[in-house]
């Protein structure tokens, strides 16, 4: 499916920007708050506290705060600054905030299906990989990255890329061979 970022000025504020994600027909707009949670959840993982998090990056402690907490807009240089300091691309961590917002918990995703009428939906059951779910084919399986399986499992077990690749790839094989006919689908190479 084609997807885009549109990236825009207004309405979230004096100095602040719209990201908008333009899928098929539909236009999906990310908010502040899914921006302040992956900001957290970037900075939790690489071990830094919010004032440390702001001193490293250049960016004021308080604007950090209200930034994470969603009480503030931020700014598209700020956003591109943020992004290059957990050394992702500017539509690389927004999109990282969009999908890491969706399902937070393997209850979450049953929830989500349930209410969608996709209760017969079959996903892997380790709640590690919940964040690695990328989107949904039209019939209805969850496609997961592989890459992001990876590492979700390198940065819970603090193991190096080849064992993880391992475990996943073991994971995988011994999940899919009992869901056969609605298991997801992995996508290798794409994150």
């Amino acid at each position: 499916m084609f997807a885009m970022w549109l990236i825009g000025r207004g309405s979230f504020g004096h100095d602040g920007v719209l990201l908008f994600k333009l899928m098929g027909n539909s236009i999906k707009m990310v908010t502040q708050e899914q921006i302040g949670k992956e900001i957290i959840r970037m900075r939790k993982q690489m071990g830094l506290s919010q004032e440390s998090f702001a001193f490293e990056s250049g960016i004021d402690r308080r604007y950090v705060s209200d930034i994470e907490n969603g009480k503030r807009n931020i700014s598209l240089d700020v956003l591109t600054r943020v992004a290059s300091f957990f050394g992702e691309s500017l539509s690389s961590f927004v999109f990282s905030a969009e999908r890491n917002d969706l399902f937070d918990s393997i209850c979450t995703l049953e929830r989500y299906l349930l209410k969608s009428g996709k209760e017969t939906c079959l996903f892997f059951s380790d709640p590690l990989y919940v964040t690695a779910i990328i989107g949904m084919s039209d019939d209805h399986r969850l496609v997961y990255s592989f890459q992001l399986m990876v590492e979700a499992l390198c940065r819970e077990e603090h193991i190096g890329i080849q064992e993880a690749s391992f475990r996943v790839k073991s994971t995988i094989a011994r999940e899919l061979d009992d869901m056969k006919g609605r298991e997801p689908i992995v996508v290798y190479g794409l994150k």
